[in-house]
């Protein structure tokens, strides 16, 4: 999709400009209302395919870049869902998947530890081989690994969608439920320990944390 609009912009056509219109239309006010419409079309897409409502809306999250959606609004409205996802629905999901968290299942320690080291080590490597593609020196390289290392917001989703439908039992669930916790605390501390002040600065500039 964003090779699309990537192309529709080569080619002369304003993309922003249908976003920029509706808010003219009915005041900035409603740019959320239409952030919400918008991921929650993808999500319905998504369902109406089969797969689950959440993964269609968060592949539709990741269209809404700064450069094509409302540009001039678009850090009070990264403000805005920051306040409601991180200050309201992220403690709701969290509580949520702790009703099903069952402390018995940690009893097997070497298999706990075993998914967890494989979580931890596939993501930074994953991390580390792409930044090395696109030109990252090593460190840097490391720390884009640290910081999808801890995107274990996601894998928590997953996990719950697969304990909902019976594809997992509350034992791996728990422990999967753990894993996403541990990975996504460990990450700023592995990431400032790897990471300079200077690329941490940089990063932050080009949106990557």
């Amino acid at each position: 999709m964003n090779a699309l609009l990537n192309w529709l912009e080569r080619r002369g056509v304003n993309v922003s400009a249908g976003p920029e219109r509706l808010v003219a239309i009915f005041g900035p006010e409603a740019l959320f209302g239409i952030v919400i419409v918008f991921v929650l079309v993808f999500g319905s897409l998504s369902e109406g395919l089969g797969f689950h409502f959440v993964i269609g809306a968060f592949f539709g999250a990741l269209l809404l870049d700064q450069r094509h959606f409302v540009a001039s609004r678009y850090e009070d409205l990264r403000l805005t869902l920051t306040s409601i996802t991180g200050g309201f629905l992220g403690p709701v999901f969290f509580a949520s998947l702790g009703l099903e968290f069952k402390f018995t299942a940690l009893d097997n320690v070497a298999f706990v530890l075993a998914v967890l080291v494989v979580a931890i080590a596939t993501k930074v490597l994953a991390g580390w081989w792409g930044g090395r593609l696109i030109g990252m020196s090593h460190r840097e390289a490391v720390g884009l690994g640290c910081i999808i290392n801890g995107r274990g917001a996601m894998e928590l989703v997953v996990a719950g969608i697969a304990y909902e439908r019976g594809f997992i039992g509350a034992n791996l669930f728990s422990i999967l439920v753990l894993v996403g916790v541990v990975t996504t605390l460990l990450s700023p501390i592995a990431f400032n320990a790897v990471v300079s002040r200077t690329q941490r600065q940089r990063y932050l500039e080009t949106g990557m944390m």
